[in-house]
């Protein structure tokens, strides 16, 4: 519930998008909240789902269009725990242009060297919504074993190794695209090299590091 909460408090999330977790005893199974805005998610909404994207459990009420995204993810990545959408309007002239995402300051370094871009009209024509599994798969094919991939004209999807550092990198995803459109406007820009990425993305997902961005995401939350 909190990195729903968290993730709609910095922006990350508006009424749209999702966060998820693999269910922490059952790997073939994941937890995501019903169709609901981010922000107004309680535990009371939460659903089981399995590796297909069906309901097995939790709130019977309508789950979200596109829990294909997350299924793919974990059905190709056994390491990832934790999986987040977003529609972030920074991101979306990355993802529909020959600019390439790519970090700049040592806290964007979470999302890697470079961010892939995957268009859904390459295989599956009009449809933009990802909704079926073959979707669900290629899209985290384009993920690979990075962190996140751009979805032309849509968004992100990006999955971590536990729910914490997934809010991570989706905050970092949005606020290093914005750091990178107002560079580009001033001139020449210098990215991290592949060795400060390296090492900086280390850092910054320790558990030190980690619990200390959580403290502060939550102090923030509304009261």
């Amino acid at each position: 519930m909190l990195a729903n909460r968290i993730l709609a408090n910095e922006g990350v999330l508006d009424a749209f998008g999702h966060v998820s977790a693999r269910h922490p005893s059952d790997p073939a199974r994941f937890i995501i909240s019903r169709s609901l805005s981010p922000g107004q998610v309680t535990v009371d909404d939460l659903q089981l789902l399995d590796a297909g994207g069906a309901r097995i459990g939790g709130d019977g009420r309508a789950s979200y269009a596109e829990v294909a995204i997350h299924a793919g993810l974990y059905r190709r990545r056994a390491d990832a725990m934790a999986v987040c959408h977003s529609h972030a309007s920074a991101v979306i002239p990355f993802s529909v242009t020959d600019m390439a995402l790519r970090p700049i300051t040592h806290i964007g370094a979470v999302m890697g060297p470079r961010v892939p871009v995957w268009d859904s009209a390459m295989k599956f024509g009009d449809r933009m919504l990802v909704t079926t599994a073959e979707q669900g798969d290629s899209l985290a094919e384009a993920v690979g074993d990075g962190s996140v991939a751009l979805m032309r004209g849509h968004g992100f999807a990006a999955a971590a190794q536990n729910l914490r550092a997934c809010v991570m990198i989706a905050i970092r995803v949005m606020q290093d695209a914005r750091h990178l459109s107002a560079a580009l406007s001033l001139g020449p820009v210098t990215y991290l090299s592949a060795a400060e990425v390296k090492l900086s993305r280390s850092l910054i997902l320790s558990p030190l590091s980690m619990d200390r961005a959580w403290g502060y995401w939550t102090s923030r939350l509304p009261r």
